[in-house]
């Protein structure tokens, strides 16, 4: 939203309405496992591995999902 290239918590949680309305508290969850550098923000590298992760891992653990 201030073309920084990071998403952070407050420009995450309006996700929730886009996708279907999933509550604030899963999406706030879903946050601050894919955010992994613990920066506050989800950079490109952490929201491709968190693709990555969600189309090719059967580990329910990973972060991507």
């Amino acid at each position: 939203m201030d073309d920084d290239g990071l998403i952070g918590l407050d420009a995450y949680l309006p996700l929730s309405q886009a996708i279907g309305g999933v509550p604030a508290q899963q999406m706030k969850e879903a946050f601050h496992r894919l955010h992994r550098d613990g920066d506050g923000t989800l950079d490109p590298v952490e929201i491709a591995a968190a693709v990555v992760e969600f189309f090719t891992s059967d580990d329910p653990n990973t972060p991507g999902n």
